[in-house]
């Protein structure tokens, strides 16, 4: 009993970051389903189930109803589709990608209904701040920087049409982290397959197919006249420039790294390639290039 008191006290606190901690509350909040999955995966998913009716009362008395409804609906499928992926996994040997793939549709269903109902009830998305509060964040830290918060501005007022990208990545961070941590926090078990090293990532040709009837679509329609046409074509670019920047800085450091040598600047270049703008559309121009050439077998071919 107390190891469920100790799993379902830890996925609380996760919870609760989520709403006293802004920062580090993301994370915490992303991760909650991670002690539940854990849990579920090393003894039984009734037990699991068991841990997260303690971790909802010790929301619903210490934080508020609203934060234990928040995690009941919103994340717990999470963790309940990880657990039940560990079942699957005997039968169908699924790979890393279509475990993922699975949480990832769990989490998105689980999202969408979390927005739903807390639109509902309080009038507000419930995921996302909205416009003025991004701006005064905006304002805090970049205003020593007027050029790049001038840039940002620009782009709060796209931030509205920009929810629906926002929640599947959101939703593709979550399935990622919570089952490669799961997969590492499990590891001697062998529930679930690894997942592949990020330096040998690649995505099929048809992204940029997708990605050009993208911009015709963007380049043929009109917020003021077809709005949802717009917006969809606004997302799919974005959602899709996702995709090739992992490709990108895939190929730059399987580059610096393996064929360059210098391992010791990958992990400096993937901060400096994350946290600078500037950096981004070098890294999407690398991952277009290498998803039309293959960049990392011509190199290989000729060693």
């Amino acid at each position: 009993m107390l190891r469920l008191i100790a799993y379902g006290g830890l996925t609380a606190a996760l919870v609760a970051c989520g709403n006293f901690a802004p920062v580090f509350g993301f994370i915490g909040l992303i991760l909650s389903p991670l002690p539940l999955a854990i849990l579920g995966c090393n003894e039984n998913r009734n037990r699991a189930g068991i841990a997260e009716l303690i971790a909802e009362a010790l929301l619903l008395l210490l934080v508020s109803p609203y934060m234990a409804l928040y995690f009941f609906v919103g994340y717990a499928p999470v963790a309940g589709m990880i657990c039940a992926l560990k079942d699957l996994q005997k039968a169908h040997s699924l790979t890393a990608g279509e475990n993922i793939l699975a949480i990832f549709t769990v989490s998105i269903i689980a999202k969408l209904i979390l927005m739903s109902v807390f639109w509902y009830l309080t009038g507000h998305n419930s995921m996302f701040p909205d416009a003025p509060q991004l701006e005064v964040i905006l304002n805090e830290v970049y205003r020593e920087q007027p050029a790049l918060l001038e840039a940002l501005q620009m782009t709060l007022y796209l931030f509205p049409n920009m929810i629906p990208l926002l929640v599947i990545v959101y939703c593709g961070i979550e399935a990622f982290l919570n089952y490669s941590l799961c997969v590492r926090l499990t590891r001697k078990r062998n529930f679930f397959p690894e997942i592949p090293n990020f330096l040998t990532w690649r995505f099929p040709n048809s992204i940029l197919f997708a990605l050009l009837f993208a911009l015709i679509m963007g380049f043929f329609t009109d917020f003021r006249v077809w709005e949802e046409g717009a917006m969809f074509a606004f997302n799919l670019q974005l959602l899709l420039n996702v995709f090739v920047f992992l490709q990108g800085l895939s190929f730059l450091l399987w580059l610096i790294t393996v064929r360059f040598k210098f391992g010791r600047l990958a992990k400096i270049f993937a901060c400096l390639a994350l946290v600078f703008p500037i950096t981004w559309l070098f890294v999407i121009m690398a991952g277009m290039g290498d998803i039309m050439s293959d960049f990392r077998e011509k190199f290989a071919n000729r060693s």
